[in-house]
């Protein structure tokens, strides 16, 4: 394992964001916003790794006050399954930002999610605006790390 570093704090240091990298606008209204789908069979066996060597890495940018007001949210969830868009939810609320109080804006947040062994060929994630009417801003990113 590598050593952490602020770049990659879990050690996971390789990425190919032109294979296995996807970016989405964070959404401005009450649907779920999908990014791209990851195909875990051509990402893992072009590069000759395993699942278990890997991790999902997902982030949402900081959000101003305006922007994601006190008691409203923006939620990531990650859906996997057989089809190349899938929609079947594997791991619920993995990130869940939340408008703040006060003067303090919401932070970025970013995660590193282990995948299950069994874990379906392709995976998305998936961020929903709670109101509907939020002026969010930025994009969430999403990345198979090894």
């Amino acid at each position: 394992m590598v050593a952490n570093t602020p770049e990659f704090p879990d050690g996971h240091r390789v990425s190919d964001k032109g294979l296995i990298a996807t970016v989405v606008a964070v959404p401005t209204a009450t649907t779920l916003t999908y990014t791209g789908t990851i195909d875990l069979g051509s990402a893992l066996t072009a590069k000759g790794v395993r699942l278990a060597d890997c991790v999902l890495w997902i982030k949402l940018p900081s959000q101003t006050l305006a922007a994601l007001p006190n008691g409203e949210t923006l939620t990531v969830g990650v859906y996997a399954g057989a089809a190349t868009a899938p929609t079947t939810v594997l791991m619920a609320q993995v990130i869940v930002q939340t408008g703040a109080t006060g003067t303090d804006p919401a932070v970025a947040i970013e995660v590193n999610l282990k995948l299950p062994d069994d874990c379906p060929r392709y995976i998305r994630a998936g961020v929903l605006d709670s109101a509907g009417v939020l002026a969010v801003a930025g994009n969430m990113e999403c990345e198979l790390r090894f």
